[in-house]
């Protein structure tokens, strides 16, 4: 023992420390795998029926309420080609899957794992036994709703296809419409330069009538500065032609005068002359009264009696 290697004094609690070690990782490993798998424990069966296995494999989570409960233990087929799906509960979550409790296909989050949920029954129901069936509703997966999403897209391209072939046919009411609105845009526009013509030709009528306007306003204007000068003319003249008229009046009055006193005196020899001088100064005395009722003498002539010729008797 003397002679023994001072490098090997430890060797034997090294390897025992080592050997221990890996017991103790093994033991620990076979722990968690167990806790993972649920290898221990008292375990709780339950089944449910679907019509396709699509989604669902062996080891898939069984969830309640968002929490592990168990995980799927197996998947086969029944004589009607159904699948089965047993699941592995532990037990002691078993007092919450009632009556009325039912299996779920799910998937966390869109693209999340795929578990199975559990819905918790009725506080009041029973127990469900061991081994029996929990009624399963199939919810739509992403693929399913992919699917779906296509299949209305597709509806709708086929839709949109007719629509525009619809459109594009050369027979039919939207070509035809077009045609019809194109037409009525080209009589549209025929119409809107008739109606041009016809405006420039009103306004010119426009500008002649304008002319004529201005020129009878200008022959207005001028005989309205000519008509004062005119007045003022008459005014200015008239006095003097009415004085004459008047002297002219007072001489014939004169003259009839010394007419009838020749007359008087030559009666018995001139009395048919004196008839006719009589009538004559008669017919002068009319008419001097016509002029002076005339517009405007009667207001420049005196309108008091003038003496006359004086009616005699011939045969005085």
């Amino acid at each position: 023992m003397k002679d023994q290697d001072p490098r090997f004094k430890h060797l034997e609690a090294v390897v025992g420390a080592f050997v221990i070690g890996a017991l103790a990782a093994v033991v620990a490993a076979v722990l968690y795998i167990g806790t993972e798998n649920d290898l221990f424990g008292d375990r709780y069966p339950l089944r449910f029926r679907s019509h396709t296995g699509t989604g669902i494999k062996k080891g898939m989570p069984v969830k309640l309420s968002g929490f592990r409960i168990g995980r799927i233990d197996r998947i086969e087929l029944d004589d009607q080609a159904q699948v089965i799906v047993r699941l592995t509960i532990d037990r002691k979550y078993s007092k919450w899957i009632r009556e009325g409790s039912a299996a779920t296909l799910q998937q966390e989050g869109l693209v999340g794992d795929t578990v199975i949920s559990v819905s918790a029954g009725s506080p009041g129901s029973p127990v469900l036994a061991d081994d029996a069936f929990l009624p399963f509703q199939e919810e739509e997966t992403v693929t399913d709703i992919a699917l779906n999403l296509s299949e209305s897209v597709q509806a709708v391209l086929a839709e949109v296809r007719q629509t525009v072939a619809w459109i594009n046919d050369p027979k039919g009411d939207i070509k035809r419409t077009v045609a019809n609105v194109e037409r009525l845009t080209a009589g549209l526009e025929e119409t809107r330069r008739n109606a041009d013509a016809l405006i420039l030709s009103a306004a010119d009528d426009a500008d002649r009538a304008g002319s004529l306007i201005d020129n009878l306003s200008a022959m207005a204007d001028d005989a309205g500065r000519r008509l004062p000068l005119l007045l003022d003319n008459v005014a200015v003249r008239l006095p003097a032609m009415l004085d004459r008229v008047e002297g002219t009046v007072s001489n014939a009055e004169k003259a009839s005068l010394e007419l009838r006193k020749a007359a008087e005196q030559a009666a018995p020899r001139v009395s048919p002359l004196l008839l006719g001088a009589e009538e004559l100064v008669e017919d002068t005395g009319d008419v001097m009264k016509g002029v002076k009722k005339m517009w405007p003498l009667r207001k420049h002539i005196p309108q008091g009696g003038r003496p006359g010729i004086v009616p005699g008797d011939s045969h005085e």
